[in-house]
């Protein structure tokens, strides 16, 4: 849901208005998730296949090679649903990104001062509107002589980013 996010297309207003002609790799946020997953899951399979190794070459313990075969077997089959489970949830994520690109209209984008109806949840204060900060730097931005209505300069903006 990047492209749902204010702030978020903003992030990319702001590249593309600095004359970025290279492609923007999207990647999702859960990613960073999945990876480390895998890595803890690799770690601890190296370590218990090292562990088996060392205790069958020194028979140092009373446990056998194959009773580490079945802790790496136990263990995968905790960690594998869950990492396929993440990996498949980042895939739908990364299909629905040309439909949210193709259809994408920055006046349809959610901030967190228009969802609270600007008012701070806890205090009551009240918040500035970030749209407003936002569409007067995109007008500024993608209006042809900086002068345009905002109508155009967001048209503009949601043409560039399709």
């Amino acid at each position: 849901q990047y492209f749902a996010r204010l702030w978020c297309t903003f992030e990319v207003a702001t590249f593309l208005n600095q004359g970025q002609t290279k492609n923007i790799d999207i990647i999702p946020v859960g990613m960073s998730l999945l990876l480390i997953l895998l890595a803890l899951h690799m770690k601890f399979q190296a370590m218990s296949i090292h562990w088996s190794l060392h205790i069958q070459q020194f028979e140092v313990a009373e446990s056998s090679f194959f009773d580490n075969l079945l802790i790496i077997f136990l263990e995968s089959l905790l960690m594998l649903p869950l990492i396929l489970y993440i990996g498949i949830g980042l895939m739908k994520e990364v299909d629905e990104l040309p439909e949210q690109l193709q259809t994408f209209q920055v006046r349809k984008t959610k901030c967190f001062c228009c969802t609270s109806k600007h008012q701070h949840p806890k205090s009551g204060a009240t918040l500035p509107c970030d749209r407003r900060a936002v569409y007067k730097q995109l007008r500024d931005w993608y209006s042809e002589d900086g002068k345009s209505s905002k109508t155009a300069a967001l048209d503009s903006f949601d043409h560039h980013v399709r």
